[in-house]
């Protein structure tokens, strides 16, 4: 009786062993869904913007140093401790980075040239040389605890506390999914909390333009971009306009900024909103001096010529009277800044939400519009958006209108 009591003890004290022993409150985790943890007990959010980068939090374990460090090791083996080979590897690096920030990377290593004491522990855990990578400090737990997880908000992804190691020897050894232990408290990344802070969206867990990141992956796109960008695209490359300057008036995140820089345009956005131009910064990777924060009308009344002009979605705010400008002075203003193409869409009368408010703004009447206001002598439509999913079904499908000088 006494020796179970004493049982008893041990296993109050030590909840998490007892947990992974008897398999209690241990969740199936797939892999795939556990983002990387931050150092030195610091939570991956708070860690991320420490260092000064932001998606840290929001990359995936199996994509992380780790993983990557013991892919290495089974290539060339052993040879990757020697000092020019573990210099070369992210592991090195993101110890380093630890270390300058934290003082240490786990407790042994403060310097440099102490991560390969480190990295030879890791692969001798690996290999079943030793039980476990280091003792428990107040950082990490102890061998036999189980993988320690936080749910990420808003999404079906674990941000990792504890078991980066084990999780990514799992990982190579072919492992599709883990136990954990999922803590109570829920978190979220910076990227979700900045993506939440956009004044169009309002607080909802929405996209306005895509954003390739595994923990936004459910959250409901607002416009696919690559419709329109797939139609404007092909009009470009047909009228031989493969280059020069381009501006996207009222850019968002920026995501047509980025894909006329990749198709050879030296290309800007104006955006009011300085939340969606530090999306386009922070998790596009577009650089800041691509942006200017500016309402679009005072942008234009000073602007100089421009190449090629797009206008998304933004003319019908001025039709409904929200701006300092009446609609056709926008479009006015739109001519007189194009060189050689505008390309342009808007609100329709079609959409549920318009249909009383703009009734007579239909694709011909846009059209009309167009033409007489711009100065641009030739309007050609280009095809509809396939937008209008989920809660916006019924809206958009609106058609894109490229404008030229005759």
């Amino acid at each position: 009786m006494l020796r179970l009591a004493k049982q008893c003890v041990r296993m109050l004290r030590h909840p998490r062993q007892t947990a992974a022993r008897f398999g209690l409150g241990l969740t199936r985790i797939p892999v795939e869904r556990l983002l990387r943890s931050g150092e030195s007990g610091i939570p991956a959010n708070q860690y991320a913007r420490l260092i000064g980068r932001p998606l840290r939090a929001s990359e995936r374990v199996i994509d992380g140093p780790q993983v990557a460090f013991l892919r290495r090791y089974a290539e060339i083996g052993r040879s990757i401790l020697e000092p020019d080979a573990l210099r070369q590897t992210e592991y090195f690096r993101n110890a380093v980075e630890c270390i300058d920030f934290t003082g240490h990377y786990f407790p042994r290593a403060k310097r440099p040239d102490d991560v390969v004491e480190v990295a030879a522990a890791f692969l001798d855990a690996f290999d079943g040389r030793r039980p476990a990578l280091h003792a428990a400090d107040e950082a990490h737990n102890a061998p036999g605890d189980p993988i320690v997880v936080r749910a990420v908000k808003h999404s079906h992804c674990y941000e990792l506390v504890h078991g980066n190691h084990r999780v990514a020897s799992a990982v190579v050894r072919g492992a599709t999914a883990i136990n954990a232990l999922v803590l109570r408290e829920r978190v979220t990344t910076p990227a979700q909390d900045l993506l939440m802070d956009v004044l169009w969206q309002g607080g909802r867990r929405e996209l306005y333009q895509p954003v390739a990141l595994p923990e936004v992956a459910e959250w409901d796109l607002v416009r696919a971009c690559t419709d329109r960008w797939e139609m404007m695209r092909a009009f470009l490359a047909d009228q031989g306009v493969t280059g020069g300057r381009a501006l996207d008036v009222g850019s968002s995140y920026g995501w047509f900024v980025g894909e006329m820089m990749k198709a050879g345009f030296e290309a800007h956005g104006v955006e009011r909103d300085p939340f969606a131009i530090a999306i386009g910064t922070e998790i596009y990777g577009l650089p800041a001096e691509r942006f200017t924060r500016s309402d679009v009308a005072g942008f234009l009344e000073r602007a100089a010529e421009f190449d090629v002009v797009s206008c998304l979605s933004v003319a019908h705010h001025f039709a409904l009277g929200k701006e300092a400008i009446s609609v056709g002075e926008l479009l006015a203003r739109l001519g007189r800044a194009t060189r050689r193409v505008l390309l342009f869409d808007t609100g329709e009368q079609h959409e549920r939400w318009f249909q009383r408010s703009l009734p007579e703004w239909t694709p011909e009447f846009i059209r009309r519009q167009l033409l007489e206001h711009t100065g641009l002598g030739r309007v050609v439509p280009l095809g509809q958006d396939r937008d209008g999913r989920g809660r916006f079904h019924g809206n958009y499908g609106r058609t894109l209108f490229a404008c030229m000088r005759t």
